[in-house]
């Protein structure tokens, strides 16, 4: 049963995937407008409510150390030695000098099913890392969080597995964080507009979902609606394989012609009730509310439902926040719609589905750029974009022109903080990768190479 609904939800979508039309249909995509334009309008007439500021970022160097001279060199950084002295205690060193590093404060969460129970694992942790147009600088540092300051010029950074390696970082000068300015801030703002932070794409008491399937004998309603749904299309016996067959290809038109009587309407409200109150779904009672219930109760039950994938080539997670997307796009659930859409365009698909959000008239570059900027002190349930993947999105909008202009401005705007500069190189490099004419991408690699000398010049002697 549970791999009939995976086949024929992969179809569907598979279909969908291939057509180059836009997904929703002109009904919907009409409600999903005048959505847009009343949350455009509100924008216009908002002043600007926040004072966003960029990551904690300085400048420093590292150092990685395997075996030999751990020991000496774990003393020497423990006793607060300085760059230069280290240096020259330890001159054999290979060192990386004069990266750009951000301080990024965060909450790791793990959800470890244990004994068919859900327990979430949270732990505190500072990471420090170094943001260069060079990738071969790129490093990562991430230390439990620790009662001493880590800010302040002269300090060190590091983390050590005791005979076998050292990594550190030296903070040459104090952490800082600037304001963005209003320009900046006013895309973020806009961002935060359009995708409302106040809800998350599944709710906050979703039940994660191993094995696309709710555990018969732990909710009765669910499991006799289930099994009643089977036995009013007289399934026959399972041996008589001709007969089965022919059942397992019609029971659904089979119960169309049932699913109106009462007793079958009181027997799925009693399981829709059920599931709502306990959080749980699964495919197979997702497809009966979809089909005899409503897409309102549809979309309820998938945000109470996060599927995980179970190796290499289960596509369920993808293929339930497109579920997801189109449903709360027909029900014009804004809330919804547009963070399920931005995930979609956020998967490493062949689409990138911006056409979509083209003709809402939503201004496609601020929303971008607002998703793309990093700051310190987002609103909860900011929406952060892949840098990777918003290059492909812009490499296929009808707007890349105007977003280039931008970006190629941002990265030379010395009021902007270094490490959002570095982002919007990031940015620009990405979408030139996905340009695909020949002759547009040769004028795309020129853009991007003048764009290196607008950079500061420690990171520009990277290159």
């Amino acid at each position: 049963m549970k791999l009939f609904f995976s086949i024929l939800l992969s179809v569907l979508l598979t279909n969908s995937f291939g057509q180059s039309r836009l997904i929703y249909n002109d009904s919907t995509m009409t409600q999903l407008k005048l959505i847009a334009d009343s949350v455009n309008l509100n924008f216009r007439s908002s002043e600007l409510d926040t004072h966003d500021v960029s990551p904690l970022q300085t400048k420093g160097h590292f150092i990685s150390i395997t075996k030999e001279l751990i020991e000496d060199a774990y003393k020497a950084i423990a006793s607060g030695v300085s760059w230069d002295d280290f240096k020259t205690q330890f001159p054999e060193l290979e060192v990386k000098e004069n990266l750009l590093i951000y301080k990024a404060p965060h909450t790791s969460t793990r959800i470890v099913e244990t004994y068919g129970k859900d327990d979430t694992l949270k732990q505190t942790s500072y990471s420090f890392l170094s943001m260069n147009i060079n990738s071969v600088d790129n490093v990562k540092i991430r230390l439990n969080k620790r009662p001493f300051d880590t800010t302040k010029a002269g300090s060190w950074v590091f983390t050590r597995i005791t005979n076998v390696s050292l990594r550190a970082f030296y903070i040459a000068e104090d952490f800082k964080s600037e304001n963005l300015s209003e320009k900046y801030a006013r895309m973020v703002q806009y961002s935060n507009h359009m995708i409302d932070t106040s809800v998350t794409l599944f709710n906050e008491n979703a039940t994660a979902d191993y094995y696309h399937a709710i555990e018969k004998g732990r909710f009765p309603a669910i499991d006799t609606f289930k099994a009643y749904a089977i036995e009013i299309t007289n399934p026959p016996d399972p041996s008589k394989f001709e007969e089965y067959t022919k059942w397992s290809n019609e029971k659904y038109t089979i119960l169309d012609t049932k699913a109106h009587n009462k007793e079958f309407k009181k027997r799925l409200n009693a399981a829709v009730k059920e599931a709502l109150k306990n959080n749980v779904a699964d495919q197979e009672l997702e497809f009966y509310t979809s089909r005899y219930h409503s897409k309102e109760v549809t979309l309820a039950l998938k945000r109470n439902r996060k599927p995980f994938i179970q190796c290499n080539a289960d596509n369920s997670p993808s293929r339930h926040n497109y579920s997801i997307t189109l449903l709360s796009a027909e029900t014009a659930n804004w809330q919804v719609f547009l963070r399920a859409h931005l995930n979609l365009m956020n998967q490493n698909d062949r689409r990138t589905y911006i056409k979509e959000l083209e003709n809402l008239d939503i201004n496609i570059a601020d929303l971008l750029l607002g998703i793309c900027l990093r700051i310190e002190n987002p609103s909860k349930n900011h929406y952060f974009g892949s840098i990777p993947l918003i290059g492909k999105v812009v490499s296929e909008s009808i707007f890349r022109k105007e977003i280039e202009e931008y970006l190629i401005s941002m990265i030379a705007d010395n009021s902007l903080d270094d490490y959002n500069r570095v982002l919007m190189y990031y940015l620009l490099k990405n979408y030139v990768h996905q340009v695909k004419d020949a002759d547009e991408k040769i004028r795309c690699e020129v853009l991007l190479e003048n764009s290196n000398n607008s950079l500061p010049a420690y990171l520009v002697e990277k290159l």
